[in-house]
């Protein structure tokens, strides 16, 4: 089980589905998944690789949208 405090974990989505990833979750369920939201953020591709942040390695989940510019700075 996994307990996530929503009100003071400081986590955004595309963070938490990629801690997801790297605790085992099917990347396919997950696509499966988000496949409502397409009716409410338009059409998307989905981005998953590894990366290493300082010392630290773990998952990039990012959203690349095909209708709209949306920068993560």
């Amino acid at each position: 089980m996994i307990f996530i405090d929503v009100k003071n974990a400081g986590i955004s989505g595309d963070m938490f589905i990629a801690a997801l990833i790297d605790l085992g979750a099917d990347t396919g369920e997950i696509d499966k998944a988000l496949t409502p939201i397409t009716d409410v953020i338009g059409s998307y591709k989905i981005t998953v690789k590894k990366v290493k942040r300082g010392v630290f390695n773990s998952t990039s989940y990012r959203f690349n949208f095909q209708e709209r510019e949306i920068s993560y700075a």
